[in-house]
């Protein structure tokens, strides 16, 4: 009876076993799976990841994702997304100089420069702060600049060092402005020292950017070097790709003087670069001037401009502004004019303008000018009568003499005084003073019908009269 048990409890065990093996099997591949479904990596259902797993799997079941930057594109293979560079040598100098004006480490001087209508394609403002409120030009800088510069100037900030943006992108025509106006106000020395030529500029490249404070006013001066903005910007700029483009003691090999402001956007790798090595761009691309090159000669045109000559005006003498009071055309007296000796002005400028728009003259207010002219035709008259008596004392009258007849015209004489009829010249008994030299027979002859302010009220444009109205009533930057 042993015996007849014996195989069938054999039987029952294998069958437990083998139960058993099959369960662990199954709940070991369901967390296995599980866990690779979990991952943050990527949840991707490819046969290719499916297939990467079970390869994994049988080591030591562990599972790598790719990198995140791979992410975009399911598609290609894992072999393809891997990197093949070196990670310790991912970027070597360039062997040849890089002329191209849309590469971040484009090599621009005075020999080679850019086209004249190059300008670069992605502009766009920075958020950082500028020493002015506003959109201007130079705000402007590349894309990747502007980001790089961005990040400086925050980590600046961090550390508490607040930088402001200056000067960045430049048009070829506004940096001809720039550099005819330095050559003009601060002669050839200093601009060719300073300032770049059209097209010679990095500032075209919108890769540059000129760099200043407040403690210096805003200012692009070597004193920035001192700051401690200057100081942290020159120790930190190139971890952000940016270079001081024209050091200290470098300026026989860069061409332009010391501008510690001025930084230039080259790329992380190369500004470290430059940086570690004490290397400038020039030294970089081993620069050294053509046999054939001249600058001066080159741009002789701008670096010896004159401006042109501006004329000066001939000064327009002031119309002559005054009263004909005779009627002759002829001014007889004059703004300004003090006919009675008060040392106040008699004849002065009124409201009402003329034909032309010139202010008429005018008798001030107050002025007795009718009064005042008729004591000068007076005391004028009585000077000629003395006259016209000395000389008739010593004339001698003949009968073969006419000119008598010039004064005592019938159709002249008004004399109520002396009858036509009665009148003799030659009358003995009729004295000669009487006949040439009274006051009666001078008027009548020889004094014209009006005095002067009689001639003037007849002349006397009526616009002058007060009481009418009158209708006739508007940055010196450097490379």
């Amino acid at each position: 009876m042993k015996k007849g048990k014996l195989p069938i409890i054999i039987c029952l065990a294998l069958i437990l076993s083998l139960a058993g093996y099959l369960i662990f099997s199954k709940d070991k591949l369901d967390s296995l799976t599980r866990h690779v479904n979990s991952d943050k990596g990527l949840a991707s259902a490819s046969t290719d990841v499916i297939s990467d797993i079970h390869k994994d799997n049988s080591n030591n079941n562990t599972y790598l994702p790719t990198s995140p930057e791979y992410d975009d594109n399911n598609n290609n293979k894992e072999e393809d997304q891997m990197s093949t560079k070196d990670p310790n040598n991912q970027w070597t100098p360039a062997t040849e100089m890089d002329l191209d004006p849309s590469s971040p480490t484009v090599y621009v001087n005075k020999e080679y420069c850019l086209p004249q209508d190059y300008v670069p394609d992605n502009l766009v403002t920075p958020k950082i702060y500028f020493d002015l409120p506003g959109n201007s030009e130079r705000k402007l800088m590349r894309e990747d600049a502007a980001k790089a510069i961005e990040s400086q100037f925050n980590a600046a900030l961090e550390d508490g060092h607040t930088l402001y943006g200056v000067s960045g992108y430049r048009s070829y025509k506004r940096q001809k402005e720039i550099f005819l106006n330095n050559i003009v106000n601060k002669g050839k020395i200093h601009t060719l020292s300073y300032s770049a030529a059209p097209g010679t500029s990095e500032h075209q490249t919108g890769l540059a950017m000129d760099v200043s404070v407040k403690s210096i006013r805003y200012r692009l001066i070597t004193a920035f070097a001192n700051c401690p903005e200057g100081k942290w910007l020159a120790e930190n700029a190139h971890h952000y790709g940016f270079i001081i483009r024209y050091p200290k003691d470098k300026s026989h090999i860069t061409g332009y003087a010391y501008e510690p402001w001025h930084i230039r956007y080259v790329g992380k790798d190369l500004a470290t670069y430059l940086y570690n090595n004490g290397l400038t761009l020039d030294e970089y691309y081993n620069y050294v001037p053509s046999d054939d090159f001249n600058y001066e000669e080159k741009y002789a045109s701008l670096i010896n401009y004159v401006p042109p000559a501006t004329p000066t005006p001939t000064p327009t003498p002031p119309p002559v502004i005054g009263l004909d009071l005779d009627g002759d055309g002829i001014l007889d007296v004059f703004v300004g004019d003090d006919l009675d000796g008060d040392g106040i002005p008699d004849i002065v400028l009124g409201d009402l303008l003329d034909e032309d728009g010139i202010p008429q003259a005018m008798f001030r207010e107050g002025f007795d000018h009718e009064s005042f002219f008729g004591y000068t035709d007076d005391s004028d008259e009585e000077d000629l009568e003395d006259d016209y008596d000395q000389a008739d004392d010593t004339t001698d009258y003949d009968e073969e003499d006419d000119s008598s007849d010039d004064y005592y015209d019938e159709e002249d004489t008004t004399n109520d005084d002396l009858e036509d009829d009665d009148y003799d010249p030659y009358d003995p008994n009729i004295d000669s003073d009487e006949d040439h030299g009274s006051d009666d027979n001078y008027d009548e002859v020889d004094t014209p019908d009006k005095t002067p302010t009689d001639i003037y009220d007849d002349n006397l444009d009526e616009d002058l009269d007060p009481s009418i109205p009158s209708d006739n009533q508007e940055d010196d930057y450097l490379n």
